[in-house]
């Protein structure tokens, strides 16, 4: 009797499980690190400010828009935008301790596909942030109006902008 009341209990766990468990997994993480720096690498020494369509091509292909946190800001900054899977993630991908890493959300159809976490160098993306708001979406249509301008003569560091 016992088995019999424990078996569909046992199976409607599961399928709770496969239902509800899955949320962040299908989230992707990116090391885009190498792409970056090859990117980056390719420009001339003298430019000081490149506009490069490029740089959304090397971005994975799944998105039509790329969320941004800068450093120190807390993961919940990015609930304007109403991703539908916002709750799924750790908070572990958050920059709220450190001012070393931007956090790029990419994001289709309201929903996070993947992510990467980027040092600032050779590209920082907390200057594409307007004003203090701490989250930025570019969309893809954007792409042709992304810049790098360096941020300064012997650097090899460009600060990403968007014209608006």
């Amino acid at each position: 009797m016992k088995f019999k009341l424990a078996l569909p209990l046992v199976l409607l766990f599961f399928a709770c499980c496969l239902t509800f468990c899955n949320g962040s997994r299908n989230v992707i993480r990116y090391d885009l690190t190498k792409t970056i720096d090859s990117l980056v690498s390719s420009y001339k020494s003298g430019d000081s400010i490149v506009n490069d369509h490029h740089l959304c091509q090397a971005f994975p292909k799944d998105w039509d828009s790329i969320a941004i946190l800068n450093p120190y800001e807390p993961f919940e900054q990015l609930s304007k935008f109403n991703l539908t899977n916002l709750e799924d993630l750790d908070d572990t991908l958050s920059v709220r301790h450190t001012d070393q890493f931007c956090l790029i959300l990419f994001i289709k159809d309201r929903s996070i596909t993947g992510y990467s976490k980027l040092k600032r160098t050779p590209l920082d993306f907390s200057k594409a942030t307007p004003g203090d708001s701490g989250k930025f979406l570019i969309k893809r249509a954007d792409c042709n109006a992304v810049y790098l301008k360096r941020t300064s003569v012997s650097s090899a560091t460009y600060d990403v902008h968007v014209r608006r």
